[in-house]
Order: structure tokens, then C-alpha cells, then sequence
């Protein structure tokens, strides 16, 4: 099955058309889900209840939800964390999505990428994060091109090969200094910066 992204708002997916708006925002086979809704851990069961309800809407809709956890948020925001809610889950298509923004602004480490089995990542988004500024402090704006910030990208690369993982990789950035400059020339940067990457 082909696959896109669907990025659901902030508290949909507790509410009760949560879940059909996850079905409906495109009509592909890949949703995915943006945990951020609530503030403490121990919601997180219920996360785990409601991303198994989507993956089964999901079965009759076609799509593939996946889920995205936040590095800056109160909640999901770590590798263990996403993981163990896809683990509860208990479905086949159960899969999270994987950023090294977010890994490393959630305090994660390049060693808890091997958790994952490749299988299980929906798609790896890939950035970098600055130098001059503490990691813990970035937001997405401060996003930058793989290969001119100061993140172990190197070493995910190593790790995910070494998970088996086969999909796609994504260059996703926020960073408003690209927004100004000539759009052909910012995407003709990206694709000779992640060419340095899974060659």
C-alpha cells in the first residue's frame, strides 16, 4: 500500500469525531496521529485505547494511522513512550513515526532508535538541530538541514539500517529562513542534503 500523511488537530482524537476525521482528512493510506492532548503520563492508557480504535476504523477505510509523538509536549514526547502505546495497541498495523527533532528535543538518545523495529516505523522524517542553542529550548522553527546542525544523524542512519527499516525518509523542516528564500533552490539543498544519508 502507497502512503501519505494526514496530521490531525490538536485534541481531535479524544473527541468523538476524532476518529473519523483522522479517516477522512485525505484519501490515502497512511494517517497520522499528533499525541498531544493530554498533559500527564498516566492518560497514556487511553491513548493506547483510542489509536487501537483508529487502527481498526482504519481497517475499513483503508488507511494505515500511525503515531507521532511531540518531543516539546508534556505527554508522548519520547521514543519508549510512542512505542509502548503502539506495543498495547496489539495490532498488525500498528506503527510510529520517527524524527530525530523530535528524539532528541524529548531528551531521547541515539540508542533508543534501535527499540523500534523497522517494521514498525511508519516513515523517518529527517532535520537536524542547531548548535548555540540547548536542544531542550528548540522548537520546530529552529529545525535545520540534515547535516548543518550538531544532532548524531550519522548514527540513526546506522541504527535504522540496522533495524530493517525500508520505507521512505522525509525532509521536514519548519524553519521560516527557507520560507524566504527561492523554493527551487531550498528543495534542490534538501535533496543534496539527504542525499549524504542512506546512500
Amino acid at each position: 500500500r502507497s502512503r501519505a500523511l494526514c496530521v490531525l488537530p490538536s485534541g481531535s482524537l479524544g473527541s468523538k469525531g476524532g476518529a473519523a476525521l483522522a479517516i477522512q482528512c485525505f484519501d490515502t493510506t497512511l494517517a497520522v496521529i499528533s499525541v498531544h492532548m493530554a498533559k500527564e503520563w498516566h492518560k497514556v492508557a487511553k491513548k493506547r485505547a483510542q489509536y487501537r480504535e483508529l487502527l481498526k476504523l482504519g481497517e475499513a477505510a483503508g488507511v494505515l494511522p500511525a503515531m507521532e509523538f511531540l518531543g516539546f509536549v508534556n505527554s508522548v514526547h519520547t521514543i519508549p513512550q510512542a512505542w509502548k502505546i503502539v506495543q498495547d495497541a496489539n495490532h498488525p498495523d500498528a506503527t510510529v513515526v520517527m524524527d530525530p527533532f523530535h528524539i532528541l528535543r524529548g531528551g531521547g538518545s541515539v540508542e533508543q532508535v534501535s527499540l523500534v523495529p523497522g517494521s514498525n516505523v511508519a516513515i523517518w522524517h529527517w532535520n537536524d538541530v542547531p548548535g548555540g542553542k540547548p536542544v531542550l529550548e528548540q522548537s520546530d522553527a529552529d529545525r535545520v538541514m540534515p547535516g548543518d546542525g550538531v544532532g548524531p544523524l550519522k548514527e540513526m542512519e546506522r541504527r535504522i539500517l540496522d533495524s530493517g527499516y525500508k520505507g521512505y525518509v522525509s525532509l521536514e523542516l519548519f524553519n521560516q529562513a527557507y520560507w524566504e528564500q527561492d523554493p527551487s533552490e531550498v528543495a534542490r539543498i534538501g535533496l543534496d542534503k539527504m542525499r549524504t544519508f542512506f546512500a
